[in-house]
């Protein structure tokens, strides 16, 4: 028999998984049925579970209700039957959409999603544990201590742990699967915190083992229990792309049509794109890219037009003034300044001569 913690955030995973992974959760019960497992599970735990649950929800709505297409019909294409045919494709869209929202949110209010089922019956079977006065009062000295797990300011990590510690019988193991940061290491986050491992060794006297999904742990423990890697490899890619969304997707009985209906929506959408080969549309972007080489080669063909040629004639002009003023250093406007200073000269003798007679 083995001591098992299942963390809140392992739990409300299964509402972005297929029903092929949801169903771990039957062979979960199936173990503690047989008394194969034993699940410590916190009031702590049950009550976040469905505190967060509901957020979860709150954001997968507001991500379906976001989710709106806007397309501006060209001018030259109103009354086209390809319009037409996105128009139409648009509204169905919406419509899906809005059906979609309606009824998740029925099955919300319900609990009736196959999550759902299955996670309220594992809270039925399990012997859930009280939160006493006692252990909120350690639990919240150890966040004011600013020991493992949790952040200060936030009791439950903390609430959980003294729990399980307070419950689980003296030299029993315990498998504790959890995707939370706060009870990992800071150095390798696949492995327990050092803090928390020397904590329970001394004062449980067993040892302590780190999951980080339930496939890992039935996988690893349970070999009856069939689970492939390729299984874990997807439940992992389902936890990172809910995470990074920041969106929890909605179970496979509403989420895979969802799906469908997009692929043939999409299909639609490349056989309309393909069909418009000879639309309207295309030929609009046509005209614009023959407008555009045309104004290329306008600018291309201006460089030998008119306004270059002048400029080219100017230039010309200018090496003609260049070479006249070079040459009219032999010119007879040159030949007539060499008279004037040779008479100039002649003058200047002339009145040198008539001081000296004088003299």
């Amino acid at each position: 028999m083995k001591y098992v913690f299942i963390d809140t955030n392992i739990l409300l995973n299964f509402y972005a998984f297929h029903k092929d992974h949801i169903d771990k959760l039957e062979k979960i019960i199936n173990l503690m049925k047989e008394k194969k497992i034993i699940l410590i599970l916190p009031q702590q735990t049950v009550d976040e579970f469905n505190r967060r649950r509901e957020d979860k929800f709150k954001e997968t709505l507001e991500h379906i209700d976001s989710f709106k297409i806007k397309f501006a019909t060209p001018v030259s294409c109103h009354g086209t039957s390809e319009i037409q045919i996105i128009k139409d494709g648009i509204q169905r869209v919406h419509k899906a959409l809005k059906n979609l929202h309606n009824k998740l949110l029925k099955q919300i209010g319900t609990k009736s999603l196959p999550a759902d089922s299955l996670i309220y019956k594992i809270f039925k079977t399990a012997d859930i544990i009280p939160i006493s006065d006692k252990l909120l009062s350690i639990a919240k000295r150890r966040v004011d201590l600013g020991n493992p797990p949790g952040k200060r300011g936030s009791y439950c990590d903390a609430i959980n742990w003294e729990c399980i510690l307070e419950n689980i019988p003296n030299g029993k193991d315990l498998y504790f699967v959890s995707e939370d940061g706060d009870y990992a290491s800071v150095i390798d986050p696949k492995n327990l915190s050092d803090f928390l491992k020397d904590e329970w060794a001394r004062r449980v006297s067993s040892k302590i083992y780190f999951y980080q999904s339930l496939s890992e742990f039935l996988k690893d423990k349970f070999t009856e229990v069939k689970i492939t890697a390729k299984e874990i490899a997807e439940e992992k890619q389902a936890i990172e792309e809910a995470s990074s969304e920041r969106v929890t997707t909605p179970p496979v009985s509403a989420l895979l049509r969802m799906i469908e209906e997009a692929k043939v929506r999409s299909k639609e959408m490349e056989k309309f794109y393909k069909d418009t080969g000879t639309s309207p549309l295309v030929s609009i972007i046509k005209e614009a890219k023959a407008q555009s080489e045309a104004m290329k080669n306008f600018y291309t063909e201006t460089s030998k037009g008119p306004l270059v040629k002048m400029l080219e004639e100017m230039k010309a002009r200018s090496k003609e003034m260049e070479k006249f003023y070079k040459d009219v250093g032999t010119s007879p406007i040159a030949n007539s300044f060499k008279e004037v200073k040779a008479q100039s000269e002649a003058m200047r003798k002339s009145f040198k001569g008539l001081s000296s007679e004088k003299k």
